[in-house]
């Protein structure tokens, strides 16, 4: 088991995150490392317009969807990694039981959280993720959402 503890509940831009990771296998797991890495990612809708073919358009039309001209819009979400920081918590070796601090300082341009899509149509998330890098078997993760304050 592998738990993620913030010294804080929220943060502002330029501020310092400390995480506490404690970790108790109970038995012994040889691994090349453990990381930490923090990450924003943002999801935008975008918006195309394009022009339809006449048979586009008369198709549409048999099926009922009525258009007042041959302009078609579609939406989709594209997805951007903002900022990235990885940093190494331990070297490899025998991984049980422990505790581990992991420090990260956010920049001070951070966007702030956000889960809803807002008037520029963008969702800014922040994560701390924790790999305990295992060769030949299956990695042991864990994340925790940071939440950055802000306007």
């Amino acid at each position: 088991m592998m738990r993620i503890t913030l010294d804080k509940g929220s943060y502002w831009p330029g501020e310092k995150i400390t995480a506490t990771i404690k970790i108790d296998y109970g038995k012994p797991v040889k691994a090349r490392g453990l990381y930490a890495k923090l990450i924003c990612k943002e999801r935008e809708i975008i918006e195309r317009t394009t022009y339809m073919t006449e048979d586009d358009y008369r198709r549409e039309k048999e099926l009922g969807l009525q258009r007042s001209s041959h302009m078609k819009t579609t939406k989709e979400e594209e997805e951007e990694v903002l900022f990235e920081k990885k940093i190494k918590l331990a070297e490899e070796g025998e991984f049980s039981s422990g505790e581990y601090t992991a420090e990260f300082t956010l920049p001070k341009n951070a966007e702030p959280t956000s889960h809803e899509f807002g008037h520029d149509k963008k969702i800014h998330v922040w994560w701390l993720k924790v790999n305990l890098d295992i060769p030949w078997a299956l990695d042991k993760k864990e994340e925790k959402e940071v939440f950055v304050e802000g306007l």
